[in-house]
């Protein structure tokens, strides 16, 4: 079971979600499990807005898996262990709030915790988390240890990120098919399911895109 300390960070009670992630030093949770695994500025910026790890599943452009310091990379799903390892270790400390409230506070990761979704955002716990167990949300780590525990690539011009923000229009229909396949393994969607529901639900997972490109989606979703 995760345990935390007192020593509150003060400097980031500016509260959650994107009043916190305008502080440059820090980065959320799966910011840092983007780092982790392609090790890029633009990554840590393209999922700035995530709030859940499997949004990270249908970030466009997704993720590649690199590395820098001579050592394998690591996979989107080895990434949250290898996380967590290094916090238990002591090379990285992680902040967050219990149960998503009250104050931020270092958490002392246990063996039997993980990195999960839980609700509407990323957490710490253990299996029994769906069972009322303790758990830890709203996660933030330091930048700077970040980049030290995995070394990336030199920062990306503004320019460049802006593009890679754009992404290509065939990615983001890829995306969106991938994302109605693993919500909809038999391909139909129900009738009462409207296309501005399915637009709200992918932006909840973080793939954010037109109703063009939806449509789009859902003709390749029928005939594959």
């Amino acid at each position: 079971m995760a345990a935390f300390g007192g020593d509150s960070i003060y400097g980031m009670e500016r509260g959650q979600g994107d009043d916190a992630a305008g502080i440059t030093d820090w980065w959320s949770a799966v910011q840092a499990i983007a780092w982790l695994v392609e090790r890029s500025d633009a990554a840590v910026e393209r999922t700035a807005r995530l709030s859940l790890l499997r949004a990270l599943r249908f970030v466009v452009p997704r993720l590649q898996p690199r590395s820098f310091d001579g050592q394998p990379p690591v996979s989107l799903g080895a990434a949250p262990i290898e996380l967590l390892g290094a916090v238990r270790n002591g090379r990285l400390v992680l902040h967050g709030r219990k149960r998503g409230t009250g104050p931020l506070v270092r958490i002392r990761v246990g063996l039997d915790d993980r990195l999960q979704d839980h609700g509407n955002a990323a957490c710490v716990g253990g299996n029994d988390v769906y069972r009322g167990g303790a758990f830890w949300s709203d996660l933030w780590l330091p930048a700077d240890a970040c980049r030290t525990c995995w070394p990336g690539s030199a920062a990306t011009s503004t320019a460049a990120r802006k593009v890679r923000l754009a992404g290509p229009k065939p990615q983001k229909i890829e995306a969106t098919l991938d994302w109605l396949r693993q919500s909809y393994p038999d391909g139909i969607i129900p009738p009462a399911v409207k296309n501005e529901v399915l637009l709200q639900d992918l932006a909840k997972d973080g793939i954010a895109v037109s109703d063009k490109t939806l449509r789009r989606a859902l003709v390749k979703l029928k005939d594959p």
